[in-house]
């Protein structure tokens, strides 16, 4: 390995865990993944022994499943987080393009 240290690969990832978490678990598709993995295969910095990154240590067969992960190589396409996912109003108020929580469309109470 890349002589990271245990300490340094345990804050990297706790930092992508409190990433992933505090943006709702996202998940790339399955094609993304094994985009991801196809790369990391190529990659000189992966270390097969234990399939974990040589730059920031994490296990690539995880790391690559996370929405908001980012190859510290710049090596994957940037995934912007939410892109692709159905708008709601939380506060209750709705608007025309947007549901609301519970997937309802607005209604019309005026007459």
């Amino acid at each position: 390995m890349n002589n990271i240290s245990f300490l340094q690969m345990v804050r990297n990832f706790a930092t992508e865990a409190k990433d992933y978490i505090k943006q709702g678990a996202p998940n790339v598709t399955e094609s993304q993944y094994a985009e991801r993995v196809q790369t990391c295969d190529a990659c000189p910095h992966l270390e097969r022994k234990d399939m974990r990154c040589g730059l920031c240590g994490c296990f690539v067969e995880h790391k690559a499943k996370w929405q908001t992960s980012s190859c510290p190589d710049n090596r994957w396409e940037k995934i912007v987080v939410g892109e692709t996912g159905k708008k709601i109003n939380i506060s209750g108020r709705k608007n025309d393009n947007t549901e609301d929580v519970n997937g309802t469309q607005p209604t019309n109470t005026e007459d």
